[in-house]
């Protein structure tokens, strides 16, 4: 945060990958990490690390999931020191300056002033990263489609194979509602501690304003596609009620409506992530 020469020059850099798609980083990472002609590679080879020692980065089960977390972060870290950078410009210099008349020293100035008034910025980082980490789906999808083997297989990309490789929709579905309860309780837990005496709604309902924005679009997609055709044609029977009864993704009228329902439904979930974040003190 201090004015340094060539501050600005390197914050762009650091800044830059993250306004690249998730695409053509990973287009990018493949030749990077390539294990015999990448760059990365010739340059632990150029300081004398052997050939037969070199890491096949994707290539290896051992270290693919260790690379696509490289990758990720080396996009993201820009993204996230922005937020940061704005927290730590928003404290202000009264602060530091009774703490040091006070005789705080270095450590003391971060720990009692820096970091408790860099909370909610810290919060907001978090669910945001948390929101990210249920969303890998591209970079897996363009490096090693799940391998080695299945090192790299997260369930968000199990998903979609089984959807939409092995057309086994049923399956995908299920694993679709196993994740949504999953993600369920650990943000039931998560908004229990950090959020609890924002609102007086319970932490059920305010997990479920804040679900939406963690699950991925293709969980999103499975999730509703079964309530679309399955569950609301079963209850529109059970009630007699006629438009009801067939599947609202079979009518061009109301499958453009139920389209519009998911994408609002989790659309309006990050706002709402986000005023909680402001709101949190």
């Amino acid at each position: 945060n201090r004015k340094l020469f060539g501050g600005g020059f390197f914050k762009t850099v650091f800044f830059f990958p993250n306004l690249t798609s998730m695409v053509a980083i990973g287009c990018i990472a493949m030749l990077l990490f390539q294990p015999v002609d990448g760059p990365v590679n010739q340059v632990l080879r150029g300081i004398g690390i052997a050939q037969e020692h070199l890491p096949k980065w994707f290539m290896s089960t051992k270290t693919a999931l260790l690379t696509v977390i490289i990758v990720v972060v080396w996009k993201q870290a820009g993204y996230y020191m922005i937020m940061f950078m704005g927290g730590l410009k928003s404290i202000p210099n009264h602060l530091y300056e009774a703490a040091q008349i006070d005789g705080a020293n270095s450590w003391k100035l971060f720990w009692h002033v820096t970091w408790p008034m860099l909370s909610p910025t810290t919060f907001m980082v978090t669910i945001l990263c948390f929101i990210a980490s249920f969303q890998v789906f591209d970079i897996i999808n363009v490096t090693t489609q799940g391998g080695p083997g299945r090192s790299t297989s997260v369930l968000v990309f199990r998903i979609y194979k089984e959807a939409f490789g092995e057309w086994k929709m049923g399956y995908a579905s299920a694993i679709a509602y196993f994740l949504f309860v999953i993600i369920l309780i650990v943000i039931s837990l998560l908004v229990a501690i950090c959020l609890n005496n924002l609102t007086k709604t319970s932490t059920i309902f305010r997990s479920i304003y804040f679900l939406p924005a963690v699950l991925s679009m293709v969980t999103v997609g499975l999730i509703w596609n079964e309530l679309f055709y399955r569950a609301l044609p079963v209850i529109g029977k059970a009630l007699n009620i006629g438009w009801l009864s067939n599947s609202l993704l079979g009518n061009k009228t109301t499958a453009m409506f139920g389209i519009l329902i998911v994408n609002l439904w989790q659309g309006c979930s990050i706002p709402i992530v986000l005023f909680l974040a402001g709101c949190w003190k």
